[in-house]
């Protein structure tokens, strides 16, 4: 049997030298270490420091280019999403990408809205910038999103129709395609109901299309807005009734419009056209047939109530005019009373200023007298 020595035989001890020696390799080696772990902790805490900087710089640009779009400053506003599409370009990890997608998308389709073109600009140069945004969010929307999407790329064909650069087929087609992506968007069945107006001028055909619009509930003011914009590109007396018979839906749904008198939006040049339907029909000849079309155009209590939500103020010159219509539309409504009330207050009106007096207002308000005092005509 051979034996196993107790020690090996080539170790000898430490000395007190070696052992000093390795603990202090040991202190490096932790030192090294810690000082690797805080030079990786300080990387880290840069990364997130910038990744938060950058998104919050992102987020803050957002704000800035929404504020501009409420204020209709939509080239500024598409500058400012620039800025904020180079920080994200240059930063992967910035959070927030798909809001400023988004925020980008929304200024496209607010600008196609709003769009206006001022010196040495055309719609083709303005739309040129936007359809990428656009083509690019609707690839990957749902159903409404890519709808609204689309059909405001439809806008953008019609806007470049306007100037003889794309086919005009091109325009039906995509707001079909919207249509099709949602049934009861309400921007694609207004833009098709505006399109069919300008392009083949069928009424009947186009009604459909806006009464789809106004139920969805959505983009209230926008799908009216194009609606009387259609009617009122039309230039015929049945376009004509039919923005009052619009005009008194809106006034049943006054909350989500801002369309009586006197007040400075976007409404007023329709308030503005809107009077000078009546004041056509009122001219239109001397006797009672066009008169009689305008005042029979909706329920005379209906129509009562809308000519007062949208005339109760006008300027001086067009108050015995506007006194001449509440007189005819109260009788109308059979309140005979206060017509004739109402026509004899204006014949005083008018008798008060001999110099103004207009022939066809003073024969219209002394035939209402005659007739409401039972005189006959």
């Amino acid at each position: 049997m051979v034996e196993i020595p107790n020690e090996a035989p080539n170790l000898r001890p430490v000395s007190k030298i070696q052992a000093v020696a390795v603990r202090m390799l040991k202190i490096v080696g932790a030192a090294t270490a810690v000082l690797s772990l805080g030079a990786a902790l300080y990387g880290l805490g840069h990364f997130l420091y910038g990744v938060r900087h950058d998104s919050r710089a992102v987020a803050d640009l957002i704000v800035i280019a929404k504020n501009q779009q409420d204020r209709q400053q939509f080239r500024d506003a598409w500058a400012t999403l620039a800025e904020a599409s180079k920080i994200e370009q240059t930063s992967i990890f910035v959070i927030g990408t798909t809001m400023l997608h988004q925020a980008k998308e929304d200024l496209g389709m607010a600008w196609l809205e709003n769009i206006g073109i001022g010196e040495g600009e055309t719609f083709t140069g303005i739309v040129a910038m936007i359809e990428p945004v656009l083509d690019r969010g609707q690839l990957s929307a749902g159903p409404q999103r890519q709808a609204d999407l689309l059909a405001h790329l439809g806008w953008a064909a019609f806007l470049r129709s306007r100037e003889k650069v794309t086919n005009v087929d091109v325009v039906e087609r995509v707001y079909r395609k919207a249509i099709a992506a949602d049934p009861a968007n309400p921007y694609a069945n207004a833009m098709l109901g505006h399109w069919i107006m300008w392009h083949i001028h069928d009424l009947d055909a186009a009604r459909p299309y806006f009464a789809t619009a106004v139920a969805s509930g959505r983009a209230a003011e926008f799908v009216r807005g194009l609606q009387l914009a259609a009617l009122g590109n039309d230039h015929t007396a049945e376009t004509e009734l039919e923005q009052i018979r619009v005009v008194n839906e809106m006034r049943k749904e006054a909350s989500q419009y801002r369309l009586a008198a006197g007040q400075p939006n976007h409404w007023n040049a329709y308030h503005s056209r809107l009077w000078n339907i009546y004041w056509g029909f009122f001219r239109a000849d001397a006797g009672e047939y066009a008169i009689g079309r305008i005042l029979s155009v909706v329920p005379p209590e209906e129509h009562l109530l809308t000519f007062h939500w949208l005339f109760d103020r006008v300027s001086s010159d067009k108050e015995p005019m506007r006194i001449c219509y509440v007189g005819l539309l109260l009788e109308a409504a059979g309140r005979r009373e206060e017509a004739l009330e109402t026509f004899n207050g204006l014949q005083r009106k008018l008798n008060s200023s001999p110099s103004s007096i207009d022939k066809r207002m003073q024969s219209r308000v002394q035939s209402a007298i005659r007739r409401l005092s039972g005189h006959g005509n």
